[in-house]
Formats: structure tokens, C-alpha cells, sequence
């Protein structure tokens, strides 16, 4: 199928891309422009599904008691590969233009991709000293009183059935996973 072959190509792209450092990827970016005389950010055409929220939007959400705006760094680097200062413009800055858009207090943050690796130690601190109360990962499971406040996990619902969904966020399907793996 022609149409796999650039689902395949973007996948194969995006995976490795993250696995590099922000200059790494500008400079192969630059690359891959001045060779096909395209500029990405011009030739991208993203789904609506993944498109950013508006500031308007994000406005309206946040009227909603039950719907808190976190962050998730400036540009979206994984930050146990750069250095301090990096690390705390990041989150600072991402933290200081949510506040000022929206005139709420952006306590809460995601790491940018959150799989084991992503986040560290130093990472943990320096989030924690930007002012942040907490941080998610992406890594999968469940939480509890003694939980590192800078490394929650997530429980996946994706697209489900109501016993499925209420299965996932009650920890009943993550007992019986380790029960079967015991």
C-alpha cells in the first residue's frame, strides 16, 4: 500500500527523533528541508485531532472545576537528556506563559513522552523547585499514599466499555495482571 509506506517512514521518523537531542534534531530538520526545498512547518498538515488547543479554548476548560491545565515543557524536549539550565527554562517558562494566559496556577506537569528514561532524579528536582505539585509519567500502573509525587503513573482507558474502564481506574485489572504474573 503507497499510503503505508509514509505511515511507516513518519512512525520510523518520529521514534528515532525523539531518541535525540534538541540540536540533533533542528540540524536534520534543516536537512531534510534544503533537500527537498520544503519547509515543514509550512508543508505539515496536522489532524485536527492532534491539533493545539486554542487559548480561548483553553480558557472555556478552564471555568471547569474538574479540568486542572498542567504543562508539559516549551518545546516539548525529554528532558533527562539536557542540562539543568535547560531543564528549568523549560518548565519554568512553559509554567510562566500558561499562568499568564489563563491567570491560573499551573501546579501540575506531564512529562514530555514519560516513558522510564525520560525523567530522572535531577529532572524529579528541578520540576519540583519550578513549583510544580506534581509530575506524570506515561508508565502504566497505580498509585498510592506512598507513590514519589514526581513520578505518577497513569492507568490507560482508551476506547473501552464501561466495565472495562471502571476495571482499569479501581486497580481491579492491574491486581489480576499480577496475580497471573506472580
Amino acid at each position: 500500500m503507497p499510503g503505508q509506506d509514509k505511515i511507516s517512514c513518519d512512525r520510523f521518523l518520529r521514534i528515532n527523533l525523539k531518541s535525540m537531542d534538541y540540536v540533533s534534531i533542528e540540524k536534520i530538520v534543516c536537512d531534510v528541508e534544503d533537500k527537498t526545498d520544503v519547509k515543514l512547518a509550512e508543508a505539515a498538515k496536522i489532524p485536527p485531532i492532534y491539533a493545539p488547543l486554542e487559548w480561548d479554548e483553553i480558557l472555556e476548560m478552564t471555568r471547569t472545576p474538574k479540568i486542572n491545565i498542567g504543562s508539559h515543557t516549551h518545546n516539548h524536549l525529554i528532558l533527562a537528556r539536557y542540562d539543568n539550565a535547560v531543564i528549568q527554562n523549560e518548565t519554568v517558562l512553559s509554567k510562566k506563559i500558561i499562568e499568564s494566559k489563563t491567570g491560573v496556577n499551573a501546579r501540575l506537569f506531564c512529562y514530555p513522552n514519560g516513558a522510564v528514561g525520560d525523567f530522572n532524579d535531577r529532572t524529579k528536582q528541578i520540576i519540583k523547585e519550578s513549583g510544580y505539585s506534581c509530575a506524570l509519567t506515561t508508565v502504566s500502573g497505580m498509585n498510592s499514599e506512598f507513590s514519589d509525587l514526581y513520578e505518577l503513573k497513569r492507568i490507560g482507558v482508551g476506547n473501552t466499555d464501561l466495565k472495562s474502564f471502571i476495571m482499569n481506574i479501581s486497580g481491579l485489572k492491574h491486581f489480576i495482571s499480577r496475580i497471573k504474573n506472580a
